[in-house]
């Protein structure tokens, strides 16, 4: 698999180097869809029938930003496209990206995991 490194091109701003222009238009189509998930999720977790007994619950590990997530979700699904030969979500390809992301794209991987995941999962389904 080739080294990946943060640098997203002027053209394709927000996306990593690897990103395409197909990924850009791909990814106009089904940022939507995810955002409409995203603040349903927010909304869900952010009401007292949401939490779990008022412990750290799901909704502790939701992104509360969306620019931040979009980013995330972005990456993903550029990541999935790009490495579509490699077959699924898989330990290597995880690895991979989560050295990626942290070595500069802002939040921490484990912040960012599974938004990255579920990027990755939406352009399986729009592929």
């Amino acid at each position: 698999m080739p080294a990946m490194t943060p640098r997203p091109t002027p053209a394709l701003e927000g996306f990593p180097h690897w990103g395409t222009p197909v990924d850009a238009s791909s990814w106009e189509r089904v940022k939507e869809a995810l955002r409409s998930d995203w603040e349903q999720t927010q909304a869900q977790f952010s009401t007292p029938s949401g939490r779990d007994g008022g412990e750290r619950g799901a909704a502790d590990c939701l992104m509360i930003d969306w620019g931040a997530s979009e980013q995330a979700m972005r990456y993903g699904f550029a990541a999935r496209v790009h490495f579509r030969a490699h077959g699924g979500w898989c330990e290597e390809v995880e690895s991979l990206l989560g050295q990626d992301w942290d070595s500069g794209w802002g939040q921490t991987w484990e912040q960012t995991r599974s938004d990255v995941r579920r990027g990755w999962d939406s352009a399986c389904q729009e592929g």
